[in-house]
């Protein structure tokens, strides 16, 4: 099956589909989605209401069970909603002709809308969208986001006129899909806040895991898990191990890498299948090729850098449900700039300025800092721009970084990882223990929540204290896999154990200040060296030197640089690959580069 795109419009809107596209209409409300996609839905008529979505396994098991009450749900869906991992309910009031669309609490599941022939369309498909907008133009605070993020925020998406629906929202209109209203039906910060410290149970965290996990899964498919030298993937190794569930293993890399290293170990110790998905380095025509690809599953955010290796598993691993640790480290030991892979500085500046002029000023210099960037245009437009992210600001009387929390949730997770969601939920059932309510209301209410501490510590020992929390999960859950090897090169006991703990800060200095395991970049392939003969191919010639935000003459000087194989610092030759996926979108979609702005048509109050 191709890319699982689902639209919502207005009957009388001529949007043309792909011949292998059902349409289900009501009233005057119609929804395109693939034939081969139909059995993944849920599509029924109850009490006067159509419902249709398409939602996790465990959520889609309530919708459908004899005690559900769509009224209820209507009225009242606190109680259910945090149970929404991923996907959207879409609701229709026969008697009064009003739509709800729901989406899950995090915003992983891509909802966007854009104004189309003067009606409101909706579609987890940007590809979609963008070709059916009569003019394709960059939105400019898109793109500052992009470049300072990674991933745009809030319901910001790199083109004009066409939105993002943020985490936790409901839409009220009519059939005809004219007016809007879009306001927050489920703050997810808020309610895992407790605002009381209590010492972590244990038990009930391995009971709120393994059920997260297993309820989740799709008993028809086998499951695999993403295996690595990681705290994460040793904590649902446990699980399944303890749950005598059959499974596979698989990494992706290069075969001296330390995650390979240590997952072939693993495998090998418990005996399970274990496959290595070899990165390897392609010519430029294939690249050029895997890079489209991608790109076709999320021109919305084309993060070809870091998830372009997700392109490989879903051509190589069959269906199957994967059981992915996503954010566990990030929520256990709390979020650290080092890579700007995940989190980058500037999320850092955002969530930490203690005030607003602080937040501008600091923003500014982080574009600086890009060097092929002209921040005028920036500068004129900073104070609106700060304002539209006054939801993730520092609050000083906030000692649970609650801002922060909601951060990490609703964007790192549900864009960054939001994007490997995007590649693979077209067959495969994706399942993400570590961001599971039960799971975060437990931890970050206790003594390890990483707000007691200084937040983007890099204490070792703040570190160390949250790393023996995987080790004393995993000796609860499933004790043999305490004797595993990490990509650390010592044993989870190695950091439980108090009589073996020399050995852990053995390793420690040797990885730190020695750089011993990290010569092999274990699963990027150096990707920040790979794209180098592209980012010359492409950007010496590319359209976006025409855009207003590019200092064309510092980027040409910086081209130059990288064909002398002179030294640039590794997170400006990162924003380049940045800049080159927004190269591909240029010319995949033929995009208008002037950047003034418009705005979408809609009471939002979100």
């Amino acid at each position: 099956m191709n890319y699982p795109s689902l639209t919502i419009f207005n009957k009388h809107q001529d949007l043309s589909f792909d011949q292998q596209t059902e349409i289900i209409t009501v009233k005057e409300l119609s929804v395109a989605y693939p034939i081969g996609a139909k059995n993944k839905l849920i599509i029924l008529e109850k009490d006067n209401y159509f419902i249709l979505g398409h939602v996790n396994i465990n959520f889609r098991k309530k919708i459908l069970g004899s005690d559900f009450s769509i009224e209820e749900f209507i009225k009242n869906n606190t109680n259910m909603i945090n149970d929404l991992h991923w996907g959207f309910i879409l609701v229709i009031n026969k008697n009064n002709d009003q739509i709800d669309i729901i989406n899950d609490i995090y915003g992983i599941y891509p909802i966007y809308y854009s104004i189309i022939n003067n009606y409101n369309v909706f579609s987890n498909d940007f590809d979609f969208l963008i070709k059916r907008q009569e003019k394709k133009k960059f939105d400019i605070n898109g793109l500052f986001d992009y470049f300072l993020f990674n991933y745009t925020l809030n319901r910001h998406t790199l083109f004009q006129n066409i939105n993002q629906l943020v985490a936790g929202s409901r839409i009220v209109s009519k059939l005809y899909l004219k007016d809007l209203l879009i306001f927050k039906n489920f703050d997810l910060a808020k309610f895992l806040n407790q605002k009381k410290d209590k010492k972590l149970d244990k038990n009930k965290v391995k009971t709120v895991l393994t059920d997260c996990l297993i309820d989740d899964l799709d008993e028809d498919l086998p499951i695999q898990l993403p295996l690595s030298g990681g705290f994460d993937s040793k904590v649902l190794l446990s699980i399944l191990m303890s749950s005598k569930k059959q499974f596979l293993t698989y990494t992706y890399g290069s075969e001296n890498s330390v995650d390979h290293y240590a997952a072939e170990l693993t495998a090998k110790q418990f005996n399970i299948p274990y496959k290595l998905l070899a990165l390897n380095e392609v010519d430029v025509i294939e690249q050029d090729r895997q890079i489209k690809s991608f790109i076709r599953r999320s021109p919305g955010l084309p993060l070809i850098l870091d998830l372009i290796s997700y392109d490989i598993v879903r051509r190589e691993i069959p269906e199957s449900n994967i059981i992915i640790g996503a954010m566990g480290g990030e929520l256990i030991n709390g979020p650290v700039v080092i890579s700007e892979v995940i989190i980058t500085r500037s999320a850092k500046t955002l969530t930490c300025s203690k005030d607003k002029e602080e937040l501008k000023r600091e923003l500014i210099n982080d574009l600086n800092s890009l060097q092929f960037l002209d921040n005028t245009v920036f500068k004129k437009n900073v104070e609106k721009y700060t304002t539209s992210l006054a939801n993730y600001q520092f609050d000083k009387n906030d000692l649970y970084a609650n801002n922060l929390t909601k951060f990490m949730l609703n964007e790192t997770y549900a864009k960054f990882f939001g994007v490997v969601f995007k590649n693979l939920f077209e067959k495969d059932n994706l399942i993400f223990p570590f961001v599971d309510t039960n799971f975060l209301q437990e931890l970050l209410n206790s003594e390890y929540r990483y707000s007691k501490h200084q937040l983007f510590s890099k204490s070792p020992l703040n570190h160390l204290f949250s790393r023996r929390l995987y080790a004393k999960l995993i000796k609860k859950i499933y004790k043999p896999a305490l004797f595993t090897m990490m990509d650390r090169k010592y044993l989870l006991a190695d950091i439980l154990y108090f009589h073996r703990m020399p050995k852990t800060i053995y390793k420690y200095i040797e990885n730190h200040f020695f750089k011993r395991n990290k010569s092999e970049k274990s699963k990027t392939l150096n990707y920040t060296k790979w794209f180098k003969p592209l980012i010359i191919e492409k950007l010496y010639t590319s359209p976006v030197l025409k855009m207003e935000i590019i200092n064309k003459r510092a980027l040409l000087d910086l081209l130059d640089k990288l064909k002398k194989n002179e030294d640039i610092p590794d997170i400006i030759i990162r924003k380049l690959i940045i800049l080159l996926s927004v190269h591909y979108l240029s010319e995949i979609y033929n995009i208008d580069l002037s950047t003034e702005n418009e705005t979408v048509n809609e009471k939002n109050n979100c």
